[in-house]
């Protein structure tokens, strides 16, 4: 009963087939629910086919249809047979005479059946005998048989309606066990789903802690879980009473109600009704084990069924009773978590009033606080205290506006200051006084319904008053003094909670106000009295002024005579004092030349010096006319020399007397040249000369020109005599000063030349440092490419070269040999006897050569292939180590230096040398080594190859055997074939001849022997040939192994030659031992034969290690020289174990072997331990041990490395700690000379500052008299002042004598800043014409500190100095601020008072360049407007010439609107033209707008076109006709305009030209008025000249048109008649499709064409091929084309969506656009009359626009054309198919025979296997049997366990709900024993070892569990973490 459907019916069937012999047997079981048969497909034997029990073309189901239902049987001849087989129907299953074609699946059995009836041609009958299965008169199946040569056909019938009685009982048992497992298995689904679904819901449920979203889920989960159509949660609403849902369609029902919900929550039961065909059932949420009758549903969950309107079954209500209570539990709790949150909510608004109330008592005492200490701090002003006052009441009361009365007692008024203004009321009028004599507040809340408000006040402001609240302040004894009115309270009216708050601030307030009206009167009256006492002093103060004016008047001609003494005086200070501070010679010039003129008030002023070398006189001035003069590069200025005995100058210089002139002209002696190159006019001279303390003349003061014209006294030749004596004294200090210094630099530069000693030695050291760097990095070097690489790096950092290179000296071959590191270690050579480098391998000797290109033996070709040039050359020789053979050569390029190498050069290259031959020795053993391990390896590989070559010859000859195998298997497959084709010929011959089928099974038996015989031959030959293959193979593998044994040592010795620190050695040599013995430790023991001990530096991370050199394993092997091989260590006594015992390792087997040194002697130098060989258990092998010795040779040389490096390393360190001590005393040395420098430079720095600032003050005087204007000269004199006084900030101040100011441009990035004279230090130096020098300026009373607290700066020191002209005016002051190192001194105050010198002349020379600069600008403003009249006729004739030369439209516009532009100075410009038959002005450009057009009159530029007059506007937006939308758009802001016409020839008004936004100076003028017209003039013209040629170039456009139309129509013509020809001679019809649809696109200029053919057998049209598709097929006149075939109309539409026979779901499935259609028919037309339709050609998408009248003409004549070729095409196709059909029949009539040729041999085959499959068939059965049983068993144990489930997860919901319930400790602990038995069920039935329940509270957030699978107690954690959270 475990079979399947398909095996049962296998095994029935087979059962029939065998009893009955028959053909084929069938079982048809009765599927009554599909009223169908379903029966097994005779051809796989597993599919379950189906037919209907109606149909009338089976016996099967005439058998079922008989009311008798008796058997029937039926018999078909031959004449039968052959219809059969001429109309390939079924006889039995479709009548012949039907006409239609069967299913394939019904075709089959009498097929097969015909094939059997004319063997042999033999007549044979087929019968079908089909009988029906019966059980108790109920029909379950037919059994249908098909049986041959039928002789007792009703024995037959018989026997096979008791089979099928028989079969009846087992089919029907197998039938209700296969129902029945289908049923429980749904059942069983179906719970699972209800379970799991339940489970979904309670999760997702409990995750929700809103009732909208439980609403939500509901409306989404439940029906598909219940079946239902939709779900409706309503939830109970308390106030009012009524039930809520949150569904659109479903609205709230109010309680009591009659409707459905409203029946359910009242009767607290189920209630349903049936409307419109829907079942509708409500349930009530509630508890349903709740007892108390009280106990009220939370809400009604109505279901709608549409679809069954039975009852519900009890499944479910089940179900539905356990969402309900799902429902319950979780809309309780949540109204439980609501309603705590409610009422948290509730004491939290409480806490949070109560918090608030007093926040509020606290803010109203805080603000009565600020407003009590706003009164208190007020000034004594009353505007002040009104202001306060109101302010910070309206803030207080939330009010709009407050007012402030006091009470004035003498006139019994209330009076206020508002605004500054008093305004005065009487004390009883208004609600103000109303308050002031009742003494009340008064609250209004509307103020216009009371009569004592007055409105008066609201009708002047505009204001509106509403609410109002007023007071009065009282003093002490209770009096008024004054009332506060509050109006408009900003958020509502005035409450009583506001009069309390407004009683308080009077209570609070009024003693302060009191108090503070007392101050300000007192203050007022104290005012009053000190006015009048300002006005007696303002009396006395006048009289005082006209006394002083007198007295001033007097003094004045006293103060001019002693000014003129102290400005005598002064100058002579001050050249003393810049003699004394700057002693260069140019200085004294400088000075004496400014000084000498004013003190003795002169014009000019010359100095003469004696050159005594020359006998001349030399002066520098700054004159350059004189062509005797030279630069001097020190001072700057020019010199001058004369002959000492000529001029004045001379005869002074001669005589040494002073001599005075009156007039120079009348003088002989005075040369005119100067004044008459010069134009200058010299008239007084005095001259006197300049002699030292000696008395010695040295040279000579000449003054020129008295000031006021007048001439020299004697006064002034004592002030002469003064002058020269003190510039006598400075010149002698500049002479001495001049020696000092040269004696100073000599000096200096003795010291600069020791200092240059120290530093060559310095530097000697450095090399040396580097040679040791060099050949510890050289030393490491073991392969000649690293040795190279390391020369050419860092040998020229070594000997300060650009380049370096080293070679190699083979003195046999006599050449040089280098490497070329560059190009992959390249080698080059070359003869030694050419080149530098050759001559010093040669001759032993150095070459250090200058210049090498002016050395022969240099060779330049490299320079000229490198592109680099060799300057200076150094190449040493390298001797060998006895120091008598040249090894090589080192050559340095280009010293960087000195640009030539030195003797030291040459010492340091020859020290580096001598290292350098060790590491080439080094190298060269190494290559000698790699040279013979290369050999060696060849010697290997020639091996190794040999063998190759012999493996390659075994695979050939292995290979010639392979294919002698593969002609045998040739062979066999031949025999096969025979046997094979033996086989079929006696199965012909089977039925004939026995005798001859035992012969041929011999024959084909011991052929079969043969064969065997033959490949067992062949296999043993393999067997010997794989065996010497194997052999090779092994051989192979062993020389590799070598190989790669050696490559191993060959990288390891490379690794261990890098290595030079004795630690890594020790390190690398365990870790590669390791590696190539595959051990786990190795350890490298070093012998010390002084202490007779084997020691080793690391020992897998010990410390150092040291052992008996007797001791032990290493010891023996140290000792004896041999190598030692332990398999097992603890079993040798000379193992240790003491070592194992400490470490816990355990060691098995030991190799040790020796290293003796590397020159060849059996001295043991260590020993290397090998332990515990990794691989196998055997220990370490004899190839080991040669591993062994062959690395230990390797590490021998390493440590020979090692040991020569350490030594070579001990005696460098000791040859640098004796460099260090030779450099500490040398430092020593160097830092007393250093000391004594700086004390030297310290002198020199004092005197170079000295000189520095005076020629800093000559630089800035400079650079003063090179600007001329005032912003630059502030810039300039704050940066030098800065830096030349070292300060922070500078600020120049001039005088503005007329506001009697000081003002400051710029004062580093500050504004212009304005200062009182005598305000402030500045203020105060400008009155008084004094320096004044502040150390700290907070402590200075005339110092603001306001200006540092706003900018944040910090000012302490400051030094002020006043500016003056020459007449001795003050016109500024220069203040300088904070120096950068303590306080200004007086050298300070004498560099600010020179400084101050040349600003003043700087300031003046600014001034006049200002007044000259203003009128020059007045002219060149005249000018410009002269030029700009120029320009302006010019542009207008560019602009006519432009748009006159270019004929088009659209470049008018936009050349008018550019040039337009320029001419008038406008942003913007727009040309409009008129088109008068429209009434519109139009534009093409119009400044990125589109084409725009204005109606005439609308506008400006319209009201300009009607009137013809030009429009002026200053501000466009003032304007009613401007239209601001276009603004709007842009964001562009129009301001001015200019509009004005464009007149025509005949003056008419053809355009307007409107110009917008006057770039510069606002609005246009009358000037741009009369330029407009101009410009429109012109532009008139050019717009006549356009219109007249757009009319001819529409003309032409026109006729080219035309011409272009023809020639089209042409082309098609030709391309129709080409079309034509290409359809006429191809005759297949899918090129015909082709051909068309190509031809018809092309000549259409259409996207797509499709052909349809017209098939009048179906009355369809039809396509091969429509641009890809498949054959398509429409009936005729259905769509566009089948009307066209109907009709034979052509059809021509625009739009096919727009017409109703066009079908759009073409369209929609290819995503096509089908937009415009022609369509029309193909006729035959035979003798000229309208053909038959034998077509449709529908073309689809014209490429440009739609198709015309002339595509209609032409698609016409096309289609004459497909006719012609549609008729060929089909007369061709029906030929072919005739001549096809009749080889057809031929072909078929031949393969027909062969297949029944084929049966006939295949059947005597069936019939053999036929048992052998009957017995499988009964094996496979019982196998079946028995895992259908299991299955069941399976199945069983599964429902059990599902059971299991479904009962625990009730009760989990249940526990969920008993939860909600429960939420103390005590409910808790009740359910322990629920929590047990559920986690044991789920670990049971989920197999698990532990199984926890977890419950999710969510108000605390927190999970909590009782019971974890054997654990009690209570577990609990925030839902925040783990995965269940």
């Amino acid at each position: 009963w475990a079979l399947p459907l398909s095996q049962f019916l296998q095994t029935a069937q087979g059962q029939a087939e065998m009893i009955y012999d028959a053909i084929r047997a069938s079982v048809y079981i009765v599927d009554k629910d599909n009223d169908e048969f379903y029966y097994l497909d005779h051809h796989d034997g597993a599919t379950i086919c189906r037919i209907p029990c109606s149909s009338d073309f089976s016996i099967p189901s005439k058998v079922l249809k008989d009311p008798d239902m008796e058997t029937q049987c039926f018999s078909a001849d031959n004449d039968s047979h052959r219809k059969l087989m001429s109309s390939n129907t079924s006889l039995i299953y479709f009548p012949v005479n039907v006409g239609i074609s069967p299913p394939s699946q019904h075709r089959t059995i009498f097929n097969d059946v015909a094939t059997t009836t004319n063997v042999g041609n033999h007549n044979m009958e087929v019968t079908v005998i089909c009988t029906p299965i019966c059980l108790e008169s109920t029909a379950i199946g037919v059994l249908e048989l098909v049986l041959t040569n039928l002789t007792n056909s009703t024995h037959h019938v018989e026997s096979v309606e008791n089979y099928a009685v028989t079969l009846a009982t087992p089919l029907c048992r197998y039938l209700d066990l296969q129902r029945q497992a289908k049923e429980n298995l749904a059942e069983i689904q179906e719970q699972k789903s209800a379970s799991e679904s339940l489970l979904n819901l309670s999760s997702v449920l409990t995750l929700r802690d809103e009732l909208e979203m439980i609403e939500e889920d509901i409306s989404s989960t439940i029906p598909p879980l219940l079946g239902s159509d939709s779900a409706t949660l309503f939830l109970v609403n308390d106030s009012p009473l009524q039930l809520i849902s949150s569904h659109p369609t479903s609205a709230t029902v109010k309680l009591p109600s009659a409707a459905l919900p409203a029946q359910a929550y009242h009767g607290k039961s189920q209630c349903s009704t049936i409307v419109s065909n829907q079942l509708k059932v409500a349930y009530p949420i509630m508890d349903a084990a709740a007892s108390d009758a009280s106990d009220r549903p939370v809400g009604v969950l109505l279901l709608t069924y549409s679809n069954n309107i039975n009852p519900l079954t009890s499944k479910q209500k089940a179900l539905i009773a356990s969402v309900v209570s799902l429902l319950h539990t979780n809309v309780c709790r949540i109204n439980q978590m609501v309603f705590q949150k409610l009422t948290a909510q509730a004491k939290l608004d409480r806490k949070t009033k109560a918090v608030e109330d007093l926040e509020a008592t606290i803010r109203r005492m805080v603000c009565i606080s600020e407003i009590s200490e706003a009164i208190s701090d007020s000034n004594t002003n009353m505007s002040n205290l009104f202001s306060t006052l109101c302010s910070h009441t309206c803030s207080f009361m939330n009010a709009d506006r407050a007012t402030l009365f006091i009470h004035d007692k003498g006139s019994m008024e209330l009076y206020s200051l508002a605004g500054g203004t008093e305004i005065r009321i009487p004390w009883d009028s208004g609600i103000v006084g109303h308050v002031a004599m009742t003494k009340k507040i008064v609250n209004i809340q509307d103020a216009y319904r009371d009569p004592r408000f007055n409105r008066d006040v609201d009708k002047k402001t505009g204001y509106t008053t509403k609410s109002i609240l007023c007071g009065a302040f009282l003093d002490d004894s209770g009096d008024v003094i004054g009332v506060l009115q509050l109006i408009n309270k900003r958020s509502g009216v005035f409450t009583e909670d506001d009069e309390i708050m407004l009683r308080e601030l009077f209570d609070q307030t009024g003693r302060f106000v009191a108090n503070r009206l007392a101050i300000i009167h007192q203050f007022q009256m104290e005012q009053s009295q000190e006015e009048s006492n300002r006005k007696k002093l303002a009396d006395q103060m006048k009289a005082l002024d006209e006394m002083y004016k007198k007295t001033v008047m007097e003094n004045k001609e006293q103060m001019e005579t002693m000014e003129r003494e102290m400005n005598a005086t002064k100058g002579l200070l001050d050249l003393s004092a810049s003699f004394a501070n700057d002693l260069s010679t140019g200085s004294v010039f400088q000075e004496a030349v400014v000084i000498a003129p004013r003190v003795l008030r002169a014009d000019r002023a010359t100095l003469f010096l004696i050159d005594e070398s020359t006998r001349e006189l030399y002066s520098f001035i700054k004159s350059s006319s004189d062509s005797m003069m030279m630069m001097d590069n020190q001072s700057g200025l020019k010199e001058i020399r004369i002959p000492m005995h000529s001029g004045i100058a001379g005869f002074v210089a001669s005589t040494s007397q002073t001599l005075k002139l009156k007039d120079a002209y009348e003088d002989p002696r005075f040369n005119r040249e100067v004044d008459l190159r010069s134009g200058y006019r010299t008239k007084a001279v005095i001259c006197g000369p300049v002699c030292d303390p000696r008395g010695k003349t040295i040279g000579v003061l000449q003054v020129i020109n008295k000031e006021n014209d007048g001439e020299f006294s004697p006064s002034d030749e004592e002030l002469m005599s003064e002058l020269t004596r003190v510039i006598g004294g400075g010149v002698e200090r500049v002479y001495l000063h001049n020696k000092d210094v040269t004696s100073f630099e000599k000096k200096l530069e003795e010291d600069k030349a020791i200092m240059k000693k120290a530093e060559e030695d310095r530097l000697q050291l450095i090399r040396e440092n580097k040679l040791m760097q060099l050949t510890d990095k050289v030393g490491g070097n073991s392969e000649l490419p690293q040795l190279f690489q390391g020369i050419v790096s860092d040998a020229p950092r070594l000997m300060n070269a650009q380049r370096a290179t080293l070679f190699l000296y083979n003195k046999s071959k006599n050449e040089l040999m280098s490497i070329n590191t560059s190009n992959d270690c390249e080698e080059f050579r070359f003869s030694a006897q050419f080149g530098l480098a050759g001559y010093a391998a040669t001759s032993g000797r150095i070459v250090n050569v200058p210049d090498a290109y002016e050395d022969s033996r240099f060779n330049q070709k490299f320079d000229m292939e490198s592109g680099f040039r060799t300057k200076q050359v150094l190449a040493a020789p390298i001797f060998d180590g006895d120091g008598t053979a040249v090894v090589g050569v080192l050559q340095v390029i280009n010293c960087t230096e000195d640009n030539q190498f030195d003797e030291k050069s040459e010492d340091l290259i020859v020290k580096f040398n001598k290292q350098l031959q060790v590491a080439i020795a080094r190298c060269l053993k190494r290559k000698e080594e790699v040279a013979e391990t290369a050999h060696l390896l060849e010697e290997e590989h020639h091996h190794v190859e040999d063998l190759k070559r012999l493996t390659e010859e075994e695979h050939l000859r292995i290979e010639k055997l392979e294919s002698k195998i593969a002609e045998l298997e040739s062979k066999l497959k031949e025999g096969k074939e025979r046997e094979a084709k033996l086989a079929g010929d006696l199965e012909d011959q089977i039925n004939n001849s026995d005798a001859d089928k035992a012969s041929l099974k011999e024959e084909m038996k011991a052929m079969e022997e043969k064969h065997q015989k033959e490949v067992k031959e062949l296999e043993e030959k393999l067997a010997k040939e794989s065996y010497v293959q194997k052999e090779l193979k092994a051989e192979v593998v062993s020389m590799s192994a070598v190989i790669k044994r050696d490559e191993k040592l060959d990288r390891v010795a490379s690794a261990l030659a890098t290595d030079l620190d004795i630690v890594v050695l020790f390190e690398q040599v365990c870790v590669h031992a390791c590696d190539m013995l595959v051990a786990d430790r190795a350890t490298l023991f070093m012998v010390d034969d002084e202490k007779s001990e084997l020691w080793s530096m690391v020992s897998h991370g010990e410390e150092e290690i040291r052992i008996p050199k007797n001791t032990g394993v290493a010891g023996h092997c140290a000792t004896m020289g041999d190598v030692v091989n332990i398999k097992d260590a603890y079993r040798d006594s000379r193992f240790n174990r003491n070592v194992d015992s400490q470490t816990g390792y355990v060691t098995k087997s030991i190799l040790c072997s020796p290293i003796f040194d590397q020159f060849g002697s059996r001295r043991v130098i260590g020993v290397l331990q090998i332990i515990n060989k990794l691989e196998g258990d055997s220990g370490f092998t004899e190839s080991d041990e040669e591993t062994l010795r062959s690395l230990n040779k390797k590490v021998s040389d390493a440590i020979g490395k090692c040991n020569r490096f350490s030594n070579m390393q001990f005696k460098l360190k000791k040859e640098i700690k004796v460099e260090k001590e030779r450099e500490k005393e040398l430092e020593k040395k160097l830092k007393a000379k250093e000391q004594e420098l700086k004390e030297e430079i310290e002198r020199e720095n004092e005197l170079k500052q000295e000189l520095l600032t005076e020629r800093n003050l000559q630089k800035i005087s400079q650079a003063l008299a090179n600007d001329t204007e005032l912003q630059g000269l502030f810039d300039q004199v704050c940066d030098h002042a800065c830096n030349l006084m070292r300060a922070d900030r500078a600020t120049l101040f001039l005088i503005d004598h007329e506001r009697g100011e000081i003002w400051s441009q710029v004062a580093h990035g500050s504004t212009e800043i304005r200062v009182p004279l005598g305000v402030g230090i500045a203020g105060f130096v400008a009155t008084t014409a004094q320096i004044v020098n502040i150390p700290d300026a907070y402590k200075d009373s005339r110092f603001n500190p306001e200006v540092d607290k706003k900018s944040g700066y910090r000012t302490t020191t400051i030094l002020c100095s006043p500016l003056f002209e020459v007449s001795g005016a003050v016109v500024g002051v220069l203040q300088v601020i904070n120096k950068d190192s303590g306080a200004f001194d007086s050298r300070d105050e004498d560099n600010i008072r020179k400084l101050g010198m040349h600003t003043a002349a700087a300031i003046k020379r600014c001034q006049e360049y200002s007044g000259l600069t203003h009128q020059l600008s007045a002219e060149m403003e005249k000018e410009e407007k002269l030029m700009a009249e120029v320009r302006r006729e010019k542009a207008l004739q560019r602009l006519g010439n432009s748009i006159g030369s270019d004929l088009q439209m659209q470049t008018l516009f936009s050349q008018t609107c550019l040039s337009a532009c320029d001419f008038m100075g406008a942003d913007r410009a727009t040309l409009f033209l008129i088109d008068w038959e429209n009434k519109e002005l139009w534009s093409l450009i119009a400044h990125g707008l589109e084409e725009i057009r204005v109606k005439v009159g609308t506008g400006i530029s319209g009201s300009v076109a009607e009137s013809g007059t030009m429009v002026n506007i200053s501000n466009a937006y003032n304007d009613s006709r401007f239209d601001p939308e276009y603004d709007q758009k842009t964001g562009y802001r129009t301001e001015s305009v200019l509009c004005a016409p464009v007149l025509g020839g005949n003056g008419e008004v053809v355009g307007v030209l409107q110009v917008i936004n006057k770039r510069i100076g606002g609005g246009f003028d009358s000037d741009d008025e009369v330029y407009m017209s101009e410009l429109c003039e012109t532009i008139g013209g050019a717009v006549r000249r356009c219109i007249q040629y757009s009319g001819l170039q529409e003309q032409l456009t026109h006729e080219q048109a035309m011409e272009v139309e023809l020639r089209g129509e042409l082309e098609k013509q030709r391309l129709l008649q080409k079309m034509g020809h290409a359809i006429a001679n191809d005759l297949q019809m899918q090129n015909l499709f082709d051909q068309v649809c190509e031809s018809a696109c092309a000549l259409m200029k259409a996207d797509r064409a499709t052909l349809f053919l017209i098939d009048r057998s179906t009355n369809e049209i039809w396509s091969q091929v429509a641009h890809g598709s498949a054959e398509i097929r429409c009936p005729v006149g259905v769509g566009i084309a089948g009307f066209v075939a109907q009709t034979g109309e052509t059809v021509n539409i625009a739009d096919a969506y727009q017409d109703a026979r066009f079908n759009q779901d073409f369209d929609k499935k290819s995503g096509y656009r089908t937009k415009t259609i022609l369509c029309s028919a193909v006729r035959e037309r035979p003798s000229g009359e309208m053909g038959e339709i034998v077509g449709v050609l529908q073309i689809i998408n014209k490429i440009e626009g739609t198709f015309s009248k002339q595509d209609e003409n032409l698609i016409v004549s096309l289609n004459e054309s497909i006719a012609s070729g549609i008729l060929k095409c089909q007369e061709y196709s029906s030929m072919k198919a005739e001549y096809e059909q009749a080889l057809a029949g031929e072909r078929g009539e031949r393969e027909q025979a062969l297949e029944f040729m084929k049966k006939e041999r295949g059947r005597v085959g069936e019939l053999e296997k036929r048992l052998e499959e009957e017995r499988e068939k009964e094996r496979v059965a019982r196998e079946k049997e028995e895992r259908m049983r299991a299955m069941l068993d399976m199945e069983r144990s599964e429902n059990e366990e599902r059971g299991i489930m479904i009962t625990g997860l009730s009760q989990l919901a249940d526990l969920s709900s008993e939860i909600a319930k429960r939420s103390s400790r005590k409910g808790r602990d009740e359910l322990d024993g629920l929590f047990r038995k559920v986690v044991a069920q789920a670990c049971t039935f989920m197999k698990a070892e532990r199984a926890s329940i977890f419950f999710y509270d969510r108000v605390k957030n927190m999970l909590w569990s009782k019971v974890a699978k054997g654990e009690q107690g209570m577990l609990q954690f925030s839902a925040d973490s783990g995965i269940c959270g």
